[in-house]
């Protein structure tokens, strides 16, 4: 089979709707979840035309975000919608950039879940990442920032580390300096936190990961990660959209359930015509 064959088989995750196929669809599948974001609309900031059928599972592109692959595999985050396809967006019209030609309203399907961030932005609320490994937004910069300290700081004190010293640029790099680091701290562990403990002249940034790291490390870097990325511990929260009242102002949130999605201008057009109550 072609190439062209197998694209045409790719299933489109966004789909242009006609006025009367949207209102159809807000009348029939996202009645309760419209009632709702009468009250805590969600917007975002898009490209395409004024009505869209959106659905996050066949996207084609997936996430870039090293720590949205992480969660996946860490347990408490399998109620929360997928990040690795999913719809992002505000409660805040302010936090929209651009044109507001490309400013959305998003409204989600009856009964999808949605993930709440605790602030503003999904890669920096995680409070326990920022205080313990000494970086303020979990992207791929922080985390490689993160293990190449780690990874510095163990072999300024202990010189015979059989590690080298490098930022990843990948996330399967970033997974095998991980492995390296747990393969040094099973054969030299002690050695290195009595260094740690002796030391006057390791950098700040150093002594600070390494520091957490050994007061909270059980069996490998990624137990250590997943307790830092714990979502009750930094307070996300996952509800079904009929409860997304109570998410607050100014949050990023997330779905991963269809969603239909229509330009903010043709809403409060519709809306003062009466079309949409």
């Amino acid at each position: 089979m072609i190439l062209n064959e197998l694209l045409d088989k790719q299933p489109e995750h966004r789909k242009e709707l006609s006025e009367l196929k949207f209102l159809e669809m807000l009348k029939e599948k996202a009645r309760n979840s419209h009632n709702v974001m009468k009250q805590m609309p969600i917007f975002r900031e898009d490209h395409g035309p004024d009505f869209m059928l959106v659905t996050p599972a066949e996207k084609e592109t997936r996430s870039s975000f090293w720590v949205d692959k992480m969660l996946k595999d860490i347990q408490g985050w399998n109620r929360f919608p997928s990040r690795t396809r999913c719809i992002k967006g505000y409660t805040s019209v302010d936090r929209l950039g651009g044109q507001e030609a490309d400013h959305y309203v998003v409204i989600p399907m009856d009964r999808s879940r949605v993930g709440i961030c605790p602030t503003d932005s999904f890669y920096r609320s995680f409070k326990h990442v920022e205080t313990g490994m000494g970086v303020s937004r979990v992207d791929n910069d922080g985390l490689a920032t993160w293990i190449e300290q780690v990874v510095k700081g163990i072999s300024d004190l202990y010189p015979n580390a059989k590690l080298q010293v490098r930022i990843p640029d990948s996330y399967a790099e970033f997974k095998k300096m991980l492995k390296e680091v747990d393969k040094e701290l099973k054969e030299n562990k002690t050695k290195i936190q009595k260094l740690l403990k002796d030391s006057e002249n390791l950098a700040d940034a150093e002594k600070l990961v390494l520091t957490d790291l050994f007061d909270r490390h059980v069996t490998s870097c990624e137990t250590y990660l997943a307790e830092k990325l714990d979502p009750d511990q930094n307070k996300f929260g996952s509800v079904r959209i009929e409860s997304l009242s109570a998410a607050g102002d100014d949050r990023e949130i997330w779905i991963a359930d269809p969603c239909l999605l229509i330009k903010r201008s043709k809403y409060l057009e519709l809306h003062e015509k009466g079309t949409i109550k």
